[in-house]
């Protein structure tokens, strides 16, 4: 018997010898169904380079249709669960190539891969790809269902990453419960949430009654729109330390903000002093200001100057 097409796929080279051994075999695999078909596929994928071996393949085949599947399953493959075959039948579309049924039988031996593999009504290889690719902790439902470009993956888990090297008074697993209740992929979106969400570093000198550090996000966008102004803007400078913010509220009568501004290796000086819309202050405000933050040690910057006039 000759076959001059691939009427089985990449398997027709493994079962062509044994159907020209015993040419009655072939209505057995002619009467396959798809389910079936993917049984076979997943067998002779896991057996690895052995399927080259012509006799290793032919001890195999000999059994492969008529042997109870979760017996053959566990001599292929020893460290798959059987509870691999019962996702057979959810598995979308005609006979995959090895590596797909390699990389599911990979996700079902991760109780987090399993456990998502089970609450799919169907699986396609698409999707196996892509929760092979995913750091086993990320394999949930809710997070999936923000993956829908090319990329998704590769952007999530970097995202992932970013939240938990910024929010250091969160867990891994509070950053990742908080991107399940996102809509919709913007995790540009969320990771900026996140980042105002980031504890400010300690402020450089507690200050006074009248002049207190802003130390959040939270208070930092108050005071933006207490002063009609774009310190929030600064937000990012803030968290990387190159400036920090003051409120001059003499008897909670807001009067100007201070933005304190690092020098390299020389440390805190302050910079713009403004009032409400980045109004000129009276000298003698600005004076009390700048004295005292000099009796902490804080220089201040000439009148006009900016960081950047030295930078």
């Amino acid at each position: 018997m000759t076959l001059r097409t691939y009427p089985f796929g990449w398997l027709t080279p493994h079962l062509l010898p044994a159907l020209r051994a015993n040419p009655e075999r072939l209505d057995d695999y002619l009467a396959l169904t798809r389910a079936d078909w993917h049984y076979v596929g997943l067998i002779v994928a896991l057996m690895g380079e052995n399927r080259a071996c012509p006799d290793h393949f032919a001890a195999v085949e000999r059994d492969l249709l008529w042997r109870s599947r979760r017996e053959m399953l566990a001599d292929v493959a020893p460290g798959v669960p059987p509870s691999l075959i019962k996702l057979l039948p959810k598995l979308r579309g005609a006979l995959w190539r090895p590596p797909s049924y390699e990389r599911l039988a990979d996700l079902s031996q991760s109780p987090d891969g399993l456990k998502a593999l089970r609450s799919r009504p169907s699986v396609s290889r698409r999707f196996v790809r892509t929760l092979h690719k995913l750091p086993p902790m990320l394999r949930q439902e809710a997070l999936l269902r923000q993956i829908t470009e090319k990329g998704d993956v590769e952007r999530l888990s970097f995202a992932v990453d970013v939240v938990c090297r910024v929010r250091t008074d969160l867990t891994r697993d509070e950053v990742i419960r908080s991107l399940a209740h996102l809509k919709g992929t913007k995790f540009k979106q969320w990771v900026g949430r996140h980042y105002q969400k980031a504890p400010f570093p300690a402020a450089p000198w507690d200050g006074t009654d009248d002049l207190t550090p802003v130390r959040d996000y939270r208070a930092l966008k108050k005071l933006a729109l207490e002063f009609d102004n774009c310190v929030r803007d600064y937000h990012l400078d803030v968290l990387e330390g190159r400036s920090y913010f003051y409120r001059f509220a003499p008897a909670n009568r807001p009067l100007a903000t201070v933005e304190l501004q690092a020098f390299p290796r020389i440390g805190w000086i302050v910079g713009d002093i403004e009032g409400v819309e980045n109004e000129t202050v009276p000298n003698a405000t600005r004076a009390g200001i700048q004295s005292a933050f000099s009796t902490a040690g804080i220089p201040s910057m000439p009148r006009d100057t900016r960081r950047w006039d030295f930078f």
